[in-house]
């Protein structure tokens, strides 16, 4: 859960888009935690500056959702007795 937490805070200050996949993953990714509460399909009044966002920026909101994604498939393994 610690990893968790500490891949999401990687997320604080990512801009995000009511229309526009600023991503380019095709996901949508909501967090509501102690600590954040963001969403990349949301209004952001900064949204209308974003125009390109580096490769970086897009590799750590994929490795975010990957690890997420990851940990919800062992999370149902565990949980599944077959």
């Amino acid at each position: 859960m610690q990893e968790l937490l500490r891949l999401v805070s990687q997320l604080r200050g990512f801009p995000s888009h009511e229309t526009k996949d600023v991503f380019g993953l095709d996901q949508v990714l909501e967090l509501h935690t102690l600590e954040i509460n963001w969403c990349n399909q949301e209004a952001d009044p900064a949204a209308n500056e974003v125009s390109d966002l580096s490769a970086e920026s897009k590799q750590t909101f994929k490795d975010v959702v990957d690890s997420i994604s990851a940990a919800a498939r062992q999370f149902a393994k565990a949980d599944n007795p077959l």
